[in-house]
């Protein structure tokens, strides 16, 4: 946990210092998603968690950082694990989003957990912010994604309900 710890101060240091070249590349993001989700199966099938992807298109290309998309997308899958009950269900959905200028892709992680409280809703995002302190972690991990996601010109927003989940 400490080497973890480090490596986040590092990576959200090097992020706000402006240091962080995205490497971008062209990705189809249902496939690169769909891996990611998969990975993460074994984790919530320990859990007795219901983890599906559900999409609204096959194809989808972005041009993306794909190591720090990564980050982000497995973050948000983490924290939907370690935050839902025994039996829950985790959804990530894939959509597209139709800008004045273009296309965009929107990607959601939601799930049935313990949610997280409205007072805390605007300091999910900060450092070392933690709405509980019961589960393992640093309080990193979401600063870092919404820096990751700022980087690439994306937003990323939370909404959660005590009792029914996070999305």
């Amino acid at each position: 946990q400490m080497k973890n710890l480090g490596e986040h101060l590092l990576d959200l240091s090097r992020i706000e210092r402006g240091v962080v070249e995205l490497r971008r590349e062209s990705l189809d993001l249902e496939q690169f998603v769909a891996e990611l989700v998969l990975i993460q199966q074994p984790e919530a099938e320990k859990k007795n968690l219901n983890l599906t992807l559900e999409k609204s298109f096959e194809s989808l290309l972005i041009s993306a950082d794909a190591g720090r998309i990564n980050q982000v997308i497995t973050n948000l899958i983490s924290n939907a694990i370690s935050y839902t009950p025994t039996g829950g269900s985790i959804f990530v959905r894939l959509m597209r989003g139709a800008g004045e200028e273009s296309a965009y892709a929107i990607i959601e992680v939601a799930d049935t957990g313990i949610g997280i409280p409205a007072e805390y809703l605007p300091h999910i995002f900060q450092p070392f912010y933690q709405a509980t302190y019961n589960m393992s972690g640093v309080g990193l991990g979401l600063s870092i994604s919404k820096e990751i996601i700022d980087l690439h010109g994306g937003t990323i927003q939370v909404e959660s309900e005590v009792g029914k989940g996070t999305c």
